[in-house]
Parts: C-alpha cells; sequence; structure tokens
C-alpha cells in the first residue's frame, strides 16, 4: 500500500517508521485510515502486507495534477512568478518516480517474510522549498534565458504547510538493497528538458 509521509508530526530531526503521527488534512486521513484497515487486516488474513510511506515524488510530466515542484518548474519556463506559503525555509524530501519503480519492483521480486511491515520511502536528502526554487532557476537558466519572474510569500500558512520532514531510507534500503540513484539536481534538468514551449 503506498502510504504518505506526510503523515508524520513535524520534525527538524531524522524521522524513522516509529516517529509520532500527526494528520492534519484528509488526505493524510485516508491515508492513516487504510494503514490502520490493513494493520487490522493482518491480524486473520493469509496475504503479507508492506505499507510504504512515500516521500514528495516527482519526476512525470503532469502538468493537470497538484506538484509543487513540477508547477515551479512550469511557471519558470514561463517567466510566471512563484508563490510561497510562509517563509518558504520548511524541509521537504523528493523522491524521483523512476526510484520509486524500482523500488517496487524489488518488492516484488523478493520473497518477504514478515506478515507486515512499514517502510519510509525517500531520497534521504531535504532541501527548503526556497532553496528548491532557486536550484530549479538555476539550471533552467542553463538552457533558457534568465528567468524574469518574482518569488512571492504568502502568510496564509497553515501546520500542514509549515512542517518539515527529514528522513532515509536505511530501513527499506537494508531489506531490499535498493538505493535512490538520480539526484535532485539531475531530476530538476530531465524535467526541464522534457517540457517544452
Amino acid at each position: 500500500f503506498i502510504s504518505t509521509a506526510s503523515i508524520y508530526q513535524t520534525s527538524k530531526k531524522i524521522i524513522n517508521e516509529m516517529s509520532k503521527i500527526q494528520v492534519l488534512s484528509y488526505y493524510n486521513l485516508h491515508k492513516y485510515y487504510c494503514e490502520s484497515l490493513i494493520k487490522f487486516y493482518s491480524n486473520f488474513s493469509q496475504n503479507k502486507f508492506i505499507i510504504i510511506r512515500l516521500s514528495n515524488l516527482y519526476g512525470d510530466f503532469d502538468l493537470t495534477k497538484r506538484d509543487f515542484l513540477l508547477n515551479c518548474v512550469d511557471r519558470i519556463k514561463k517567466n510566471i512568478s512563484i508563490n510561497i506559503y510562509g517563509t518558504g525555509k520548511y524541509l521537504r524530501d523528493f523522491i524521483h518516480i523512476d526510484d520509486v519503480a524500482q523500488a517496487l519492483v524489488k518488492i516484488m521480486r523478493k520473497n518477504f517474510h514478515k506478515k507486515i511491515d512499514i517502510f519510509n520511502l525517500s531520497s534521504g536528502k531535504s532541501i527548503t522549498l526556497i532553496d528548491l526554487i532557486k536550484l530549479i532557476i538555476k539550471k533552467n537558466n542553463n538552457f533558457r534565458s534568465k528567468f524574469k519572474g518574482e518569488i512571492k510569500f504568502s502568510k496564509n500558512s497553515n501546520k500542514l504547510t509549515k512542517r518539515n520532514f527529514l528522513s532515509n531510507p536505511n530501513k527499506f534500503s537494508k531489506n531490499f538493497n535498493w538505493r535512490p540513484s538520480i539526484n535532485l539536481e539531475d531530476g530538476i534538468e530531465k524535467l526541464i528538458k522534457k517540457i517544452k514551449y
């Protein structure tokens, strides 16, 4: 089951699978409720269950969905100003979709022995939102004319926006012999090259 790392309580320390949970949105509530059902069902089911708490996924090109990183790439390429809620100093972990796909293949190929287990799946490298935007601008300027938009800050932020997330995928890496192979700079560069106007 693909769950989300956003159900963890905000922290500037590296969290693990036993860290405190804090449900701050209906999306989080849905994921947490599904996890609870799976845990309950595992008590009498013949099946084995793996719950993956995924950090911020990026790398596809669907501009119709909610994707902060992709939206920033799109706006920067179009020279449209970007709005950030709060200070922009909140930490997030971004993992490339190709690394997630490889992780899921590893799960399918391994004969997992535990009845149920939970794993964080992340890149292991967090970045503030403002530094992420600056990185996208830098990478974009290597291929196109200089970004002429602005970075604007909105005071309308909530606990969900202000959360920090730092994690490492050590438990998953150890169990499934997996490591992320696409760093954030290369992933952003691929997106910039792929989106054409």
